[in-house]
Order: structure tokens, then C-alpha cells, then sequence
């Protein structure tokens, strides 16, 4: 797939997701998005995207955009067929996390978390976070269990709650207290 053969000069050095490419509309090359942000179209105050097809880094720059019923729909530059925008369906939207605004002190972002240990409020550790799931309103942290555990769960699913749940974040230790129970 050639979007444009400049495209393939660019890569992010820090890569993150901020959302993914989930379908196809109209004729004309539009593609419907599924945003990470927390507000849907705050991803488009990130440009330029990148997206990674079969090992190779292209460029994505947005023409325009527009709701359509809960998604977002989205024509890109040099992309007016809806057979080259079909290959694109379920690639990662990435843009370099330098492109993210620097935050208050307690504050972090979702990737901050990945690979921070989770130990549990009476003191074992829980594992690692591997991934993250939006579920509404809230995120849920995905869990890789340190050790094989006498239930054989592969993922430990914590809701992130904070407070309630998750009672500690520190970024720089790399550590998230909670209060849950693994097998739930």
C-alpha cells in the first residue's frame, strides 16, 4: 500500500496509540475512527498521524472530519478510494508522544502506566500492566499475573477507579496500590 512516497521518510520516535482505524465510508476513500482521547475529537489536535502497514511507517495528514452517528469519520489526504482505505481497517492510529502536552505534578497519561507493577493494598504484587480497556466511563487496567496462580488466570481485569480502587499511583516507582480481589 503507497498512501505517498514521501510518506515513508516519517516514523514516530516515541510511538502512541490514540486511536484506531475501524472501517470504511462512502466511496471517496473516509475512513470511521475509534478515538483514545477522553473528548473523541481531541485526537485531531495531535498531527501529524502515523500508522505502521506490513513494517513500513506512512505518514497520515487529515483533510477534514465529521461526526456520523457515534463515530467519527475522517478523509485523509491523497487516500480517495474506498479500496486503499479498506487496507488501512483495524491499523492503530500512532503519533509521537512528544506531540502530548507536558502535565501538572500527579498527573500522567494511560501510557505512563504500562509495565508499572500493581501491588495489592496487603502487600503482594499483582503483576504488571500490559493494556488498557475503555469501558465507558472508565478505563479497566489489564493485569499480567507475576507468577501462575492456583486459579490459572492468564489477565487479572482491574477496573481503574481511583480511590475506590486503585489507591496509589506513583509513576516514577512505577507502582499502582489496589484494593481488588485477582479473582474476580
Amino acid at each position: 500500500m503507497i498512501i505517498n512516497k514521501k510518506s515513508l521518510e516519517y516514523y514516530p520516535n516515541d510511538p502512541i496509540t490514540l486511536g484506531k482505524i475501524i472501517g470504511v465510508y462512502g466511496i471517496l476513500g473516509w475512513i470511521k475512527i475509534l478515538s483514545f482521547t477522553e473528548k473523541l475529537d481531541d485526537i485531531f489536535l495531535y498531527q501529524p498521524w502515523f500508522v505502521n502497514h506490513i513494517n513500513k511507517w506512512y505518514k497520515l495528514e487529515v483533510s477534514c472530519w465529521k461526526y456520523h452517528n457515534k463515530f467519527i469519520i475522517v478523509k485523509l489526504k491523497n487516500i480517495n478510494d474506498r479500496n486503499i482505505a479498506n487496507k488501512l481497517i483495524n491499523i492503530e492510529i500512532i503519533i509521537n508522544s512528544k506531540q502530548l502536552p507536558p502535565l501538572d505534578h500527579g498527573n500522567y497519561y494511560l501510557k505512563d502506566l504500562l509495565q508499572c507493577q500493581v501491588i495489592h493494598i496487603k502487600g503482594y504484587n499483582m503483576g504488571t500492566i500490559v493494556d488498557f480497556i475503555k469501558t465507558g466511563p472508565n478505563y479497566v487496567i489489564v493485569v499480567k499475573p507475576k507468577i501462575k496462580n492456583k486459579f490459572n488466570i492468564g489477565e487479572i481485569l482491574i477496573p481503574f477507579i481511583e480511590k475506590k480502587i486503585i489507591k496509589m499511583v506513583n509513576i516514577h516507582k512505577k507502582l499502582i496500590e489496589v484494593d481488588w480481589n485477582p479473582i474476580f
